[in-house]
């Protein structure tokens, strides 16, 4: 039994502990007035009489039990409004003064004051002699008003916090009209905070020094390489050579150009995969890039039997952009195209102009069903046939749908079965204030 009477004490401890830190003075001052009342209203229905009243409550003229319940409000709430003074843990105190302070962070706070002003006039009521029994019916309306702009207070300060998560700057200052339950939820999210933002910290240097290391093992790699092809076009113009020494001398050129290809490849993906270009925009016409590209394929197409058909709204197309990024995009997906068409298809291209914006789409059966999702094909070293029998590097979609985000627009894949296609939205115009 003793055990059990501590631990209820120390319940009940705790309990007024939360109540002194957790509530306004307003809400002590309703509460012992509440308190304080209604043992009065018990007190006068059972000995009315004695006090000579005839056991009646008095409703009219209670000017004196007004006073003197008030006056015992006031004196407990003072003591707890001293208690909260000298207090070291930052105990909420006035609610009415928090929200004069506070009033321009959110545009609730003064409809909040214009509220309040119903607590001071109902104290006042209750000076000049509002009926005992009315003021304590008044007392459970005010305490829920009380209660009601709590929550919307709490609700602000989380969602003023939440939003303070875009950025990395610390979770500091809170309001003085913070609850305990949401300082703790303040914390937890500055801690996510604080997490979040050392693993972007992380992320932005490992990947920073995997492009550094990329970027410097590719170029390592160059140097030696353009020897190789140098030397190997100048045997393979020897004309003292067997046909087998001439076989391997091809062979030589064909895979030290294909790696050549291939580091390109590596280090373009590098620097658009981190944003790493610089644009320099001029006008174009979109549909002769198109013509020129193609033609550069041409033959490739020929050797696969592949049939180019393009289709277009406009006669013509200006485009601000930077010509030689958006080059690189349309070159990337001709080149898809070549590598994976099933042969004798056609191949459709298609660019139309609707307002500022500019859309350009490519249609071609693979030779091979794709069995992986679009989502997948966006991402690096990945290709159409798991194989790995084609030449390629993997890069192709990747560099391309980098270098459109880069020029403002948008990248996108539908596959189906065999059906590939890809979609291309740009702006009219390069905006100078971004990449």
């Amino acid at each position: 039994m003793g055990k059990k009477r501590r631990g209820l004490l120390s319940i009940i401890g705790e309990r007024l502990e939360i109540y002194r830190r957790e509530v306004f003075l307003e809400n002590i001052f309703l509460d012992v007035y509440f308190g304080v009342g209604i043992f009065l209203f018990l007190f006068l229905f059972i000995f009315g009489g004695v006090m000579g009243y005839g056991g009646r409550i008095p409703l009219n003229n209670s000017l004196e039990f007004n006073l003197l319940l008030l006056g015992i409000t006031f004196l407990v709430t003072f003591v707890a409004w001293m208690v909260k003074v000298f207090s070291r843990d930052g105990t909420r105190k006035f609610l009415f003064i928090y929200l004069i302070l506070e009033r321009k962070k959110e545009s609730v706070y003064p409809l909040f004051l214009f509220l309040n002003l119903s607590f001071f006039l109902w104290i006042f009521c209750s000076v000049v002699g509002m009926p005992f029994i009315f003021g304590l019916l008044a007392v459970p309306i005010l305490r829920l008003l009380f209660l009601g702009e709590d929550v919307v207070i709490q609700n602000r300060i989380l969602r003023a916090a939440i939003k303070e998560t875009q950025s990395y700057e610390a979770l500091t200052g809170f309001s003085p009209m913070v609850k305990i339950s949401t300082y703790e939820s303040l914390m937890d999210l500055t801690r996510i905070k604080d997490q979040m933002y050392r693993s972007a910290q992380e992320s932005v240097q490992s990947q920073k020094m995997k492009t550094e290391l990329i970027t410097n093992i590719s170029h390592d790699l160059k140097t030696p390489l353009t020897s190789i092809i140098n030397y190997a076009d100048i045997l393979s113009k020897k004309d003292v050579m067997d046909q087998e020494a001439q076989n391997y001398i091809r062979i030589l050129g064909r895979n030290s150009e294909r790696l050549k290809s291939l580091i390109v490849d590596l280090i373009d993906a590098s620097k658009t995969g981190t944003g790493n270009v610089n644009l320099e925009p001029v006008f174009i016409d979109f549909h002769e890039l198109i013509n020129q590209i193609y033609a550069d394929f041409d033959n490739e197409y020929e050797k696969k039997g592949l049939d180019f058909v393009y289709e277009y709204t406009e006669e013509y197309i200006p485009i601000y952009t930077d010509g030689n990024v958006l080059s690189r995009v349309i070159q990337n997906l001709f080149s898809n195209v070549n590598k994976y068409s099933m042969e004798n298809t056609k191949v459709y291209g298609r660019t139309h102009l609707s307002g500022d914006r500019i859309f350009f789409s490519l249609r071609n059966i693979s030779e091979k069903e794709i069995t992986i999702s679009s989502e997948e094909l966006q991402t690096q070293f990945t290709r159409g046939e798991l194989s790995r029998t084609t030449e390629g590097s993997g890069l192709g979609l990747y560099i391309a749908k980098n270098l459109v985000e880069i020029l403002q627009g948008e990248f996108r894949i539908i596959v189906d079965g065999n059906y590939f296609q890809v979609f291309v939205e740009l702006p009219t115009e390069l905006k100078k204030d971004e990449k």
